[in-house]
């Protein structure tokens, strides 16, 4: 087992989720002498009480900022989960020189000005835009979005114990989230990054295999490199030891 003293991970979760998703990678990582800090963003999770408080992405990307420097942590392994990724990309623009690297979990990649529905890569105008449709029309109030059913997400590949878990924990995602541009300053960060897909089944509608297969190509520079795990999207739940180990190997390399 690979000692990962004086090793820090902050572990960004995705859509409907919150730091709570993340419990067992947590102890793993913990129990092998990690630090690590698992923020749930404003409005989401355990924050759900804060919903007014949410003023868009970029409050998701202050939550984050805010917990790195707080804990004045410095080499980060930051590791973002699907929308997770467009937190961390926003993150690394504000503060690369305390990120040691990013991890991408089945995730986007935006580059700047992109959103979750234009960063697909080599997606038509007329398939984001039907992408974006589709959003609007799950938000009923016209902003919060209920969360997807379990198989959508690959939760049928959990145990019952952990799928249950999982769905009642879910929370209501903001649109806004989703259709946002995120300017970035700096462009897609320069920094030594892992993109790690799970296409076992993949997500329907999502850029993450197009993502893996860029980086694969060296489209993103050759300080990324492409990693895979044979499971499903919800993989720190539905293979939790690959994903400890992936994340391990980031933190190593």
């Amino acid at each position: 087992m690979t000692d990962l003293s004086g090793q820090t991970f902050v572990l960004v979760h995705g859509a409907w989720h919150g730091g709570w998703c993340w419990r067992d990678v947590a102890a793993r990582l913990r129990s092998r002498g990690a630090l690590v800090h698992t923020p749930t963003l404003t409005g989401l999770g355990d924050k759900k009480h804060l919903r007014a408080a949410y003023q868009g992405l970029q409050t998701f990307i202050t939550d984050v900022a805010a917990t790195i420097e707080t804990e004045e942590l410095q080499d980060v392994v930051l590791v973002g989960h699907s929308f997770g990724g467009m937190v961390i990309t926003g993150v690394a623009d504000r503060m690369a020189e305390r990120i040691k690297r990013l991890v991408y979990l089945d995730a986007f990649a935006p580059n700047d000005g992109q959103s979750v529905v234009t960063c697909a890569p080599g997606a038509s105008a007329e398939s984001m835009a039907r992408l974006r449709r589709s959003l609007e029309a799950q938000a009923s109030d016209g902003e919060w979005i209920a969360p997807p059913p379990a198989e959508l997400v690959g939760l049928h590949l959990a145990t019952a114990e952990l799928r249950d878990w999982d769905l009642r924990n879910m929370t209501e995602q903001p649109l806004s989230s989703f259709v946002e541009p995120l300017p970035l300053v700096h462009g897609r960060p320069e920094i030594p990054s892992t993109y790690i897909v799970c296409d076992n089944p993949p997500m329907p509608g999502t850029p993450f295999v197009a993502h893996h297969k860029e980086v694969a190509a060296g489209a993103y520079g050759s300080h990324w490199i492409a990693r895979r795990i044979d499971t499903g999207h919800m993989a720190m739940i539905t293979a939790l030891d690959e994903t400890v180990e992936l994340l391990t190997e980031a933190a190593s390399g």
